[in-house]
């Protein structure tokens, strides 16, 4: 199994994101890779080699990402010739739920892989999901976690992608590293008003 790897030197260095509304922020280091939507293609994230996989990183728990506001990737290069795809964490405003008890309802699919739990994140107590699934040579772990704040609902989500074809052919990943390395991120969110 191939570790995530760290660059210590950058990890010191932080960036902060406040959402142009100024309703939230969270900070994440350096070391990985701030996802833009692609001007020709709204749906699609660059750079691609980090923010896309075959499964959406850049997206909610339904794959849409059109209610995406933040998306912070891990450094696809790290993980070269292993299983791979990609990694992100994302914030996400639902704007179908409009109700706190539709925020926080979570249907099928994906399966999901343990009943939701209660978090607390900066003070904020979020219900959190953990998701999977395989498909055609493909998988994705998620993390979910939704809180319904001043009217909205908001998603913030740990999405890994990884290939599942010929796994004799390439390394496998550290899922947990990569994993933590998100949560890191997640744990600094906070509402700001």
């Amino acid at each position: 199994m191939l570790c995530a790897q760290h660059n210590t030197q950058s990890e010191a260095r932080a960036k902060s994101f406040t959402s142009p509304d100024g309703t939230f922020r969270f900070k994440y280091p350096t070391s990985l890779v701030w996802c833009r939507r692609d001007l020709h293609q709204p749906d699609r994230w660059t750079p691609s080699e980090s923010c896309e996989a075959y499964t959406p990183v850049c997206s909610d728990l339904s794959s849409r990402s059109t209610g995406t506001l933040a998306c912070v990737a891990y450094v696809a290069d790290k993980m070269r010739d292993t299983n791979f795809e990609a990694s992100a964490f994302t914030v996400n405003e639902l704007k179908q739920a409009t109700t706190e008890a539709e925020c926080l309802r979570v249907e099928e699919p994906p399966p999901h892989l343990e009943k939701a739990r209660k978090e607390t994140v900066n003070g904020v107590s979020f219900a959190v999901l953990e998701t999977g699934g395989v498909m055609t040579g493909h998988m994705m772990d998620g993390y979910v976690y939704r809180n319904f704040h001043r009217g909205k609902c908001y998603e913030l989500d740990i999405r890994i992608a990884s290939q599942t074809l010929d796994p004799g052919a390439m390394k496998t990943f550290d899922s947990n590293a990569v994993h933590h390395r998100l949560k890191q991120v997640l744990d600094t969110f906070e509402f700001v008003h």
